[in-house]
């Protein structure tokens, strides 16, 4: 498998043409263009921490209220609903899904108003889907 060529690639070698055809105005295009690539790859990288990190408060406040008690998705959406903006239900199901594969919590199929919907609770607490086998 060949080796991707990037933008800095090709910079780097129209640096290196530039060079031997004496065009330093060509090379410090290239070099300006260079470092603007590098600045936007740390800005992403600290994007995606940030993220990260916003992700990681609201899987805790999710762990912080399973109980005990099965609880719905729903239900645990409304009660972290203040730890932090734009919680939604999806939002809420994918970090209790991570909990579930961690072994934090517990998953098992309720009815609620003639529906089946998931329950979660901390692991231990119930027999959950998983454990039968």
């Amino acid at each position: 498998m060949e080796k991707r060529v990037t933008k800095k690639d090709i910079y780097a070698d129209i640096i290196t043409m530039a060079r031997e055809a004496q065009r330093e105005d060509i090379v410090e295009f290239c070099e300006v263009q260079i470092e603007q690539l590098e600045r936007k790859a740390e800005k992403a990288k600290e994007r995606k921490a940030s993220k990260a990190a916003a992700g990681d408060a609201l899987k805790d406040a999710i762990a912080a209220v399973l109980t005990e008690d099965l609880q719905t998705a729903a239900d645990i959406t409304e009660k972290v609903m203040d730890a932090g903006d734009e919680v939604t239900r999806a939002k809420v199901v994918a970090r209790l899904t991570k909990l579930v594969k961690e072994g934090v919590a517990g998953k098992m199929q309720v009815k609620v108003d003639k529906k089946k919907v998931m329950a979660y609770a901390l692991a231990g607490a119930l027999p959950f889907e998983d454990e039968e086998e």
